[in-house]
């Protein structure tokens, strides 16, 4: 009967613990690489902003801070992208830029960041979007929703307004993407991104569904969400839809130009004017 000496099975063991380690370790990538929430401790909100509690239907909450506006207009719900919390929006100057648009505005940190309890997934950010949506109207009811998401906030967004209806009054999507699977195909080889993708995003599927107006902005030289997304977002949106691609700005850059501010001002002063 043959045997296998102690150093083949030494061997076999070691090879079977190598790839056993390697399959635990890329399980746990794509999470860390699509939800990687800063570890900077959130500060209490500047004024006039305030901080709230946004109740999910699940029983649990997320963390927001919300600012009133007293100039008759929309509520802006504003979704972050995958790298950012309340902190980073406020440290990087992001927030001041937002309470400079004429809108009360909400924005939050998704499950799993800053000071929100749980954990970074799919269907814990839809959650949150609706939890959010439904503060927003209770805080003003009378005032036009207008969502808007960057990045991973833009595929929060984009369903969101396809769920809503008639709820939402319009949508901003900056840097979105058609589906996850797409984008990440961009940066990594098709048979890991199938073997190891398990979060769907699927923007392009939620757009057809959209029916309010929409603008669509995207940066031209952008790397990490390639134009082309935008392009295909803007054109399945079944609303009125204005796609500005910006020149020479990348992904992480793209809120930063003043041209994308003056875009989002006159698009929530036109969702705002009574029709």
């Amino acid at each position: 009967m043959p045997t296998t000496s102690p150093r083949r099975f030494q061997s076999l063991l070691a090879i079977t613990l190598a790839v056993g380690a390697g399959v635990f370790v890329l399980s746990f990538l794509p999470r860390a690489m699509l939800y990687p929430a800063p570890r900077l401790p959130v500060p209490e909100p500047p004024m006039p902003w305030r901080e709230v509690r946004i109740p999910l239907a699940d029983n649990g909450h997320v963390h927001g801070w919300w600012r009133a506006s007293p100039d008759p207009g929309a509520t802006l719900i504003f979704f972050h992208g995958n790298g950012e919390s309340l902190a980073t929006l406020r440290w990087g100057g992001l927030l001041d830029q937002l309470a400079a648009v004429s809108a009360a505005t909400l924005v939050l940190d998704y499950p799993g960041y800053g000071r929100s309890p749980g954990r970074p997934s799919e269907a814990g950010l839809h959650a949150a979007a609706d939890a959010a949506l439904h503060f927003a109207e209770a805080e003003e009811n009378s005032r036009p929703v207008v969502v808007w998401g960057w990045s991973l906030g833009a595929a929060v967004a984009i369903p969101l307004a396809a769920r809503a209806g008639e709820r939402v009054g319009g949508l901003i999507a900056a840097s979105p993407w058609t589906r996850l699977r797409d984008v990440a195909a961009v940066h990594f080889p098709r048979v890991l991104v199938r073997l190891l993708l398990r979060e769907e995003y699927h923007s392009l599927r939620a757009a057809a569904a959209v029916h309010v107006p929409a603008l669509v902005l995207h940066g031209r030289e952008d790397g990490i969400i390639p134009p082309e997304h935008g392009r295909r977002i803007a054109a399945a949106l079944a609303g009125p839809t204005r796609h500005v691609e910006v020149a020479g700005v990348g992904h992480n850059d793209l809120l930063t130009h003043p041209a994308v501010w003056r875009e989002v001002a006159n698009f929530i002063a036109g969702v705002a004017k009574p029709r």
